[in-house]
């Protein structure tokens, strides 16, 4: 899919001295034949940037010319904003920047314009809804609207580089009634929702995903542009606390769990596998119980069997309120592991 991309003139194309930096055409051009259509900006203004194309003979490489936005108004301000923005600096070359560009293209292209095989295993997932709730009834979450929501994901989960992973949707996802509406989704649209599910302005994402969001922001590495959340089930049922006061019932939801991890968790995990670098497993509270400790261990087998001997990514398993000092104190090691050094979400 071709992206817009916009390029800085000052810095990024010309140095302090306003003269041509080296290998700028190569860069560009390599973005162009690419198919991307390009922009020159400036916070000088159009004509400015405009001058500078002309004078070193690039005005075939832009489609247009601007000034830098200040403010945006738009009724889908989500889409407003670039999905990353990638540095050039003294120790970044606007080559390096254009090879980032295109080691990313395919994470921004996967937030905006949906594979038609994701679509196809959500409306999968939408046709068991009536056995699930049939052999399920009694577990499941009377809050969430009918149809029942199957939720395999929240995020960019095709070409994630990073993947945190839980039990299954909180209950309260679903107490708010302007949430989730009440009437049935497509697959589309379902799919869709998922996939914007933290870029949506007028709906913030649920409270649990808080440490999370920060801890892959740190990472350069945002639910909104190369992160997804996965769930070992995609079916929201009562709290296991709530379960647990009787045990045929908690008895159920493990059983429904363990079906998920067996059938559901891989095929999810199968559209990141290429592109997967880390993985986060969150228990679903600080002291796992021996059960649920057994369950995250098979998880954590599952997934790297999934992505096979030869997989050089990472894999912790550790509850949220640690994540974002863990991702902190190893941020250098990580956003060099997640391949996004200068890229800005």
């Amino acid at each position: 899919m071709p992206l817009n991309i916009s390029i800085d003139v000052d810095g990024t194309i010309l140095d302090e001295n306003e003269n041509l930096l080296p290998h700028v055409r190569e860069s560009l051009q390599l973005l162009k034949d690419a198919g991307h259509c390009l922009q020159l900006w400036s916070a000088g203004g159009a004509d400015y940037a405009y001058k500078h194309a002309l004078k070193n003979q690039l005005t075939d490489l832009f489609e247009s010319y601007a000034k830098k936005p200040d403010i945006a108004i738009d009724d889908l301000p989500e889409t407003a904003r670039p999905s990353a923005v990638v540095r050039v600096d003294k120790e970044h070359s606007l080559g390096q920047a254009v090879e980032k560009v295109l080691s990313i293209e395919k994470n921004v292209d996967a937030a905006l314009t949906l594979n038609s095989k994701l679509v196809a295993f959500v409306k999968e997932l939408q046709e068991n809804e009536i056995k699930i709730r049939e052999q399920y009834e009694d577990i499941l979450c009377p809050d969430v609207p009918l149809p029942l929501h199957p939720i395999p994901f929240f995020g960019v989960i095709d070409k994630a580089r990073a993947i945190t992973v839980g039990l299954n949707p909180s209950p309260t996802e679903f107490i708010k009634k302007d949430r989730w509406p009440r009437t049935p989704f497509t697959p589309y649209n379902l799919t869709r929702r998922l996939v914007d599910y933290f870029r949506l302005h007028h709906t913030a994402p649920h409270y649990w995903f808080a440490e999370l969001q920060w801890s892959l922001e740190i990472l350069h590495c945002p639910y909104t542009f190369a992160a997804a959340h996965v769930d070992a089930s995609p079916w929201t049922t009562h709290a296991p606390s709530y379960l647990a006061q009787t045990p045929h019932l908690l008895d159920s939801y493990n059983e429904l769990l363990d079906d998920g991890v067996q059938n559901w968790l891989p095929r999810i995990l199968g559209f990141c596998k290429d592109t997967v670098k880390l993985a986060v497993i969150c228990p679903a509270t600080d002291t796992p119980g021996h059960v649920e400790a057994a369950r995250l261990q098979i998880i954590e087998q599952k997934i790297r069997h999934l992505l096979g001997q030869e997989w050089n990514g990472e894999i912790v398993i550790k509850p949220k309120c640690y994540i974002p000092r863990w991702a902190w104190e190893n941020r250098d090691r990580l956003i060099r592991l997640l391949d996004l050094e200068n890229v800005f979400p």
